[in-house]
């Protein structure tokens, strides 16, 4: 983790030799009706542009973590 101010704002830092760093922040704004989920990926330095089967992988991976996030955030 390297910045955090709960319970809105989560950066976190993480990457592979594969993938170089990666900076993941996921914010909650309140809207009208509810509150907005966003997750935002930055890969800064990454050595070479992903393929298709990765961008669709990530994709996968992100569904199922805002799947897992939205059922602890309805259990709260």
């Amino acid at each position: 983790m390297i910045a955090c101010n709960q319970p809105r704002l989560w950066n976190g830092l993480t990457g592979t030799e594969f993938t170089g760093p990666i900076i993941v922040e996921y914010r909650c704004d309140d809207v009208p009706g509810g509150v907005k989920f966003t997750r935002t990926l930055r890969n800064p330095a990454r050595p070479k542009p992903p393929t298709p089967d990765m961008l669709a992988r990530i994709d996968a991976e992100a569904e199922a973590a805002l799947a897992a996030i939205k059922r602890n955030v309805e259990a709260m």
